[in-house]
Protein backbone atom coordinates (compact mmCIF):
# COMPACT_ATOMS: atom_id res chain seq x y z
CA UNK A 1 0.00 0.00 0.00
CA UNK A 2 1.51 3.31 -1.09
CA UNK A 3 1.38 6.65 0.67
CA UNK A 4 0.73 9.94 -1.05
CA UNK A 5 3.42 12.29 0.23
CA UNK A 6 4.72 15.75 -0.58
CA UNK A 7 8.47 15.82 -1.16
CA UNK A 8 11.07 18.34 -2.20
CA UNK A 9 12.99 17.49 -5.36
CA UNK A 10 16.10 19.59 -5.96
CA UNK A 11 16.66 19.48 -9.70
CA UNK A 12 19.57 21.95 -9.86
CA UNK A 13 21.12 21.61 -13.36
CA UNK A 14 20.26 17.95 -13.90
CA UNK A 15 18.04 16.71 -16.71
CA UNK A 16 16.33 13.51 -17.76
CA UNK A 17 13.21 11.85 -19.10
CA UNK A 18 11.00 9.23 -17.49
CA UNK A 19 7.50 7.90 -17.05
CA UNK A 20 5.65 6.15 -14.22
CA UNK A 21 2.32 4.41 -13.75
CA UNK A 22 0.98 6.95 -11.23
CA UNK A 23 0.04 10.60 -11.76
CA UNK A 24 2.07 13.42 -10.29
CA UNK A 25 1.64 17.01 -9.23
CA UNK A 26 4.73 19.14 -9.86
CA UNK A 27 4.70 22.45 -8.01
CA UNK A 28 7.25 25.15 -8.77
CA UNK A 29 9.18 25.94 -5.62
CA UNK A 30 12.43 27.74 -6.50
CA UNK A 31 14.24 28.64 -9.69
CA UNK A 32 13.00 27.35 -13.04
CA UNK A 33 12.71 23.76 -14.25
CA UNK A 34 11.86 23.11 -17.88
CA UNK A 35 9.26 20.34 -18.28
CA UNK A 36 8.27 18.83 -21.62
CA UNK A 37 5.57 16.47 -22.93
CA UNK A 38 5.86 15.41 -26.58
CA UNK A 39 7.60 18.65 -27.57
CA UNK A 40 5.14 20.75 -25.55
CA UNK A 41 7.32 22.35 -22.91
CA UNK A 42 7.27 25.19 -20.43
CA UNK A 43 9.38 26.57 -17.62
CA UNK A 44 8.03 25.73 -14.18
CA UNK A 45 8.75 28.40 -11.59
CA UNK A 46 7.27 29.40 -8.23
CA UNK A 47 3.95 30.42 -9.83
CA UNK A 48 3.41 27.32 -12.02
CA UNK A 49 2.24 23.75 -11.49
CA UNK A 50 2.15 20.74 -13.77
CA UNK A 51 -0.44 17.95 -13.79
CA UNK A 52 1.24 14.77 -15.01
CA UNK A 53 -1.03 11.81 -15.93
CA UNK A 54 0.14 8.29 -15.17
CA UNK A 55 2.19 6.76 -18.02
CA UNK A 56 2.84 10.20 -19.55
CA UNK A 57 6.47 10.38 -20.68
CA UNK A 58 7.99 13.71 -19.68
CA UNK A 59 11.37 15.34 -19.66
CA UNK A 60 12.85 17.83 -17.20
CA UNK A 61 15.86 20.13 -17.09
CA UNK A 62 16.91 22.43 -14.28
CA UNK A 63 17.89 25.91 -15.44
CA UNK A 64 19.97 26.83 -12.42
CA UNK A 65 21.46 25.55 -9.18
CA UNK A 66 18.36 26.77 -7.34
CA UNK A 67 15.88 24.80 -9.50
CA UNK A 68 13.58 22.91 -7.15
CA UNK A 69 10.11 21.38 -7.29
CA UNK A 70 7.63 20.10 -4.77
CA UNK A 71 6.34 16.74 -5.98
CA UNK A 72 3.26 14.70 -5.04
CA UNK A 73 3.09 11.11 -6.30
CA UNK A 74 -0.59 10.15 -6.28
CA UNK A 75 -1.06 6.63 -4.91
CA UNK A 76 -4.60 5.46 -5.54
CA UNK A 77 -4.33 2.61 -3.04
CA UNK A 78 -3.64 5.13 -0.27
CA UNK A 79 -6.71 5.02 2.06
CA UNK A 80 -6.49 8.79 2.51
CA UNK A 81 -6.75 9.33 -1.27
CA UNK A 82 -9.59 6.81 -1.49
CA UNK A 83 -11.45 8.67 1.26
CA UNK A 84 -10.99 11.96 -0.60
CA UNK A 85 -12.26 10.46 -3.86
CA UNK A 86 -15.30 8.97 -2.11
CA UNK A 87 -16.47 12.50 -1.21
CA UNK A 88 -15.41 14.21 -4.46
CA UNK A 89 -17.84 14.70 -7.33
CA UNK A 90 -15.34 13.40 -9.90
CA UNK A 91 -12.40 11.00 -9.72
CA UNK A 92 -8.94 12.55 -9.60
CA UNK A 93 -7.92 10.84 -12.84
CA UNK A 94 -10.94 12.29 -14.64
CA UNK A 95 -10.76 15.77 -13.19
CA UNK A 96 -7.05 16.49 -12.74
CA UNK A 97 -5.07 13.98 -14.75
CA UNK A 98 -6.94 13.42 -18.00
CA UNK A 99 -4.11 15.14 -19.94
CA UNK A 100 -0.77 16.87 -19.23
CA UNK A 101 -1.37 20.47 -18.19
CA UNK A 102 0.65 23.51 -17.18
CA UNK A 103 -1.38 25.79 -14.91
CA UNK A 104 -0.79 29.05 -13.08
CA UNK A 105 -1.09 28.75 -9.32
CA UNK A 106 -3.76 30.79 -7.63
CA UNK A 107 -2.56 33.10 -4.83
CA UNK A 108 -3.90 30.71 -2.20
CA UNK A 109 -2.06 27.74 -3.71
CA UNK A 110 1.17 29.77 -4.04
CA UNK A 111 0.92 30.63 -0.36
CA UNK A 112 0.39 26.98 0.62
CA UNK A 113 3.30 25.82 -1.55
CA UNK A 114 5.66 28.40 -0.05
CA UNK A 115 4.68 27.43 3.50
CA UNK A 116 4.90 23.70 2.75
CA UNK A 117 8.39 24.14 1.25
CA UNK A 118 9.55 26.02 4.32
CA UNK A 119 8.08 23.45 6.71
CA UNK A 120 9.46 20.42 4.85
CA UNK A 121 12.91 22.03 4.88
CA UNK A 122 12.84 22.77 8.59
CA UNK A 123 15.43 20.77 10.58
CA UNK A 124 12.75 19.43 12.97
CA UNK A 125 10.73 17.86 10.11
CA UNK A 126 12.17 14.34 10.25
CA UNK A 127 11.20 10.76 11.02
CA UNK A 128 7.60 9.66 11.55
CA UNK A 129 6.35 13.17 12.29
CA UNK A 130 7.92 14.38 9.05
CA UNK A 131 6.15 11.64 7.09
CA UNK A 132 2.80 12.49 8.67
CA UNK A 133 3.37 16.15 7.82
CA UNK A 134 4.30 15.26 4.24
CA UNK A 135 1.06 13.31 3.81
CA UNK A 136 -1.05 16.06 5.35
CA UNK A 137 0.49 18.64 3.04
CA UNK A 138 -0.01 16.39 0.02
CA UNK A 139 -3.70 15.89 0.74
CA UNK A 140 -4.24 19.56 1.55
CA UNK A 141 -2.66 20.64 -1.74
CA UNK A 142 -4.57 18.02 -3.74
CA UNK A 143 -7.84 19.19 -2.18
CA UNK A 144 -7.05 22.86 -2.80
CA UNK A 145 -6.04 22.28 -6.43
CA UNK A 146 -9.07 20.04 -7.02
CA UNK A 147 -11.39 22.69 -5.59
CA UNK A 148 -9.79 25.50 -7.60
CA UNK A 149 -10.10 23.58 -10.86
CA UNK A 150 -13.63 22.46 -9.99
CA UNK A 151 -14.68 26.07 -9.46
CA UNK A 152 -13.02 27.10 -12.72
CA UNK A 153 -14.61 24.19 -14.59
CA UNK A 154 -17.98 24.88 -13.01
CA UNK A 155 -17.81 28.53 -14.03
CA UNK A 156 -16.84 27.66 -17.61
CA UNK A 157 -19.48 24.96 -17.97
CA UNK A 158 -22.05 27.28 -16.42
CA UNK A 159 -21.30 29.95 -19.01
CA UNK A 160 -21.48 27.37 -21.80
CA UNK A 161 -24.37 25.16 -20.65
CA UNK A 162 -26.53 27.91 -19.18
CA UNK A 163 -26.41 30.34 -22.06
CA UNK A 164 -29.71 32.26 -21.83
CA UNK A 165 -30.08 32.05 -25.61
CA UNK A 166 -29.79 28.24 -25.51
CA UNK A 167 -32.05 27.89 -22.48
CA UNK A 168 -34.73 30.15 -23.96
CA UNK A 169 -34.64 28.23 -27.23
CA UNK A 170 -35.11 24.90 -25.42
CA UNK A 171 -37.91 26.30 -23.28
CA UNK A 172 -39.65 27.96 -26.22
CA UNK A 173 -39.64 24.69 -28.17
CA UNK A 174 -41.76 23.19 -25.38
CA UNK A 175 -43.61 26.31 -24.26
CA UNK A 176 -47.02 24.61 -24.48
CA UNK A 177 -45.73 21.50 -22.68
CA UNK A 178 -43.14 22.86 -20.23
CA UNK A 179 -39.98 20.87 -19.54
CA UNK A 180 -39.52 19.32 -16.12
CA UNK A 181 -36.09 19.28 -14.44
CA UNK A 182 -35.24 15.77 -15.60
CA UNK A 183 -35.99 16.60 -19.25
CA UNK A 184 -34.01 19.85 -19.16
CA UNK A 185 -31.06 18.16 -17.44
CA UNK A 186 -31.06 15.48 -20.15
CA UNK A 187 -31.03 18.12 -22.91
CA UNK A 188 -28.09 19.87 -21.20
CA UNK A 189 -26.26 16.58 -20.55
CA UNK A 190 -26.00 16.94 -16.78
CA UNK A 191 -27.51 15.53 -13.61
CA UNK A 192 -30.65 17.01 -12.08
CA UNK A 193 -28.74 18.01 -8.93
CA UNK A 194 -26.06 19.79 -10.96
CA UNK A 195 -28.72 21.52 -13.04
CA UNK A 196 -30.34 22.90 -9.89
CA UNK A 197 -27.00 24.00 -8.42
CA UNK A 198 -25.91 25.80 -11.61
CA UNK A 199 -29.23 27.60 -12.03
CA UNK A 200 -29.18 28.89 -8.46
CA UNK A 201 -25.55 30.03 -8.84
CA UNK A 202 -26.05 31.70 -12.23
CA UNK A 203 -29.61 33.06 -12.06
CA UNK A 204 -30.50 32.94 -8.34
CA UNK A 205 -33.54 30.91 -9.39
CA UNK A 206 -34.44 27.24 -9.62
CA UNK A 207 -34.87 25.72 -13.10
CA UNK A 208 -38.67 25.77 -12.73
CA UNK A 209 -38.65 29.39 -11.60
CA UNK A 210 -36.57 30.28 -14.66
CA UNK A 211 -38.95 28.38 -16.96
CA UNK A 212 -41.96 30.09 -15.35
CA UNK A 213 -40.33 33.49 -15.84
CA UNK A 214 -39.82 32.69 -19.53
CA UNK A 215 -43.46 31.65 -19.87
CA UNK A 216 -44.48 34.94 -18.27
CA UNK A 217 -42.33 36.84 -20.78
CA UNK A 218 -44.39 35.26 -23.55
CA UNK A 219 -47.59 36.02 -21.64
CA UNK A 220 -46.73 39.71 -21.39
CA UNK A 221 -45.73 39.77 -25.08
CA UNK A 222 -49.04 38.26 -26.24
CA UNK A 223 -51.07 40.41 -23.87
CA UNK A 224 -49.40 43.54 -25.26
CA UNK A 225 -50.21 42.49 -28.82
CA UNK A 226 -53.87 42.22 -27.83
CA UNK A 227 -54.73 39.56 -30.43
CA UNK A 228 -55.12 36.41 -28.31
CA UNK A 229 -57.80 35.99 -25.66
CA UNK A 230 -56.47 35.35 -22.15
CA UNK A 231 -57.85 31.79 -22.22
CA UNK A 232 -55.96 30.98 -25.43
CA UNK A 233 -52.73 32.42 -23.99
CA UNK A 234 -53.19 30.20 -20.94
CA UNK A 235 -53.48 27.05 -23.09
CA UNK A 236 -50.61 28.09 -25.40
CA UNK A 237 -48.35 28.43 -22.34
CA UNK A 238 -49.24 24.98 -21.00
CA UNK A 239 -51.63 25.98 -18.19
CA UNK A 240 -54.56 23.71 -17.45
CA UNK A 241 -57.04 26.59 -17.40
CA UNK A 242 -57.38 30.37 -17.30
CA UNK A 243 -57.62 30.43 -13.52
CA UNK A 244 -54.25 28.74 -12.95
CA UNK A 245 -52.64 31.01 -15.54
CA UNK A 246 -54.13 34.10 -13.90
CA UNK A 247 -52.80 33.06 -10.47
CA UNK A 248 -49.30 32.49 -11.88
CA UNK A 249 -49.37 35.81 -13.73
CA UNK A 250 -50.56 37.67 -10.63
CA UNK A 251 -47.70 36.19 -8.55
CA UNK A 252 -45.14 37.12 -11.19
CA UNK A 253 -46.37 40.52 -12.37
CA UNK A 254 -48.45 41.82 -9.49
CA UNK A 255 -51.61 42.27 -11.59
CA UNK A 256 -54.06 39.97 -13.35
CA UNK A 257 -53.64 39.29 -17.11
CA UNK A 258 -56.80 41.28 -17.87
CA UNK A 259 -55.61 44.23 -15.81
CA UNK A 260 -52.18 44.09 -17.46
CA UNK A 261 -53.85 44.22 -20.89
CA UNK A 262 -56.03 47.16 -19.87
CA UNK A 263 -52.88 49.07 -18.91
CA UNK A 264 -51.52 48.82 -22.47
CA UNK A 265 -52.29 51.89 -24.63
CA UNK A 266 -55.19 51.32 -27.05
CA UNK A 267 -56.07 47.81 -25.73
CA UNK A 268 -58.94 46.47 -23.64
CA UNK A 269 -59.39 43.23 -21.69
CA UNK A 270 -60.45 40.21 -23.76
Amino acid sequence: MGQTLLRKNRIARTSGEHRHDFPQLLLGCRGVTECEFDRNGQGVGPDTMVLVPGDASHGYEGKGEDSELLVIDIQFDDPAVQLFESTAERALNDHLFNSPRFLDMSPSIRSLVAHAAWQLGHPTTTGDSGQVLAQQWALMLIAQIYQTLEQSSEHASRRQALSPALLNRLIDQRIADPLDNRQLAHLLNMSVSRLHRLFVAEFEATPQQYIMNRRMEWARHWLRLGQKPVGVIALDLGFADTASFSRAFQRCCGVSPSRFRQQQPGLSAV
